[in-house]
């Protein structure tokens, strides 16, 4: 968990209030080329009946991070962490999301080792437990 902390405050820094987007009435997202950001969103919001809506899965504080990290590391809905990661609007972000994209996988990969250790663990203590029944 301390180990994931780290990930997490790193996409707090990264991705913090840029998960959000632009919808239509439809629930359709926009694409940047037709509503580049907030302003135009919302200026545009009482003749198109667009909003401006935050992803379910964001790394806006920490808590939301780990639920992000936890996401992406048992590969349930980690396309949409990763589609909101690269269509976020931030200048750099295409060398944040080459950096961050490693992380979560290192992330996912440490868990899965932890996973597996423990098992390994529970097995040994069972046979353990078995040898002494027969004692």
């Amino acid at each position: 968990m301390v180990f994931w902390l780290i990930f997490s405050i790193m996409g707090v820094q990264f991705f913090s209030g840029r998960f959000y987007k632009c919808k239509d009435s439809s629930g359709e997202v926009l694409l940047p080329s037709v509503v580049a950001n907030k302003t135009q969103c919302l200026a545009m919001a009482a003749t198109h009946n667009y909003s401006w809506v935050n992803s379910n899965i964001n790394f806006d504080n920490v808590f939301n991070g780990y639920l992000a990290l936890f996401q992406v590391a048992t590969y349930e809905g980690w396309m949409e962490v990763m589609d909101d990661a690269i269509d976020s609007t931030k200048v750099f972000l295409t060398q944040r999301v080459c950096y961050l994209l490693p992380c979560l996988y290192s992330s996912s990969r440490i868990l899965g080792s932890s996973c597996t250790i423990i098992y390994d663990l529970q097995t040994d203590f069972n046979k353990y437990i078995v040898y002494l029944s027969y004692d």
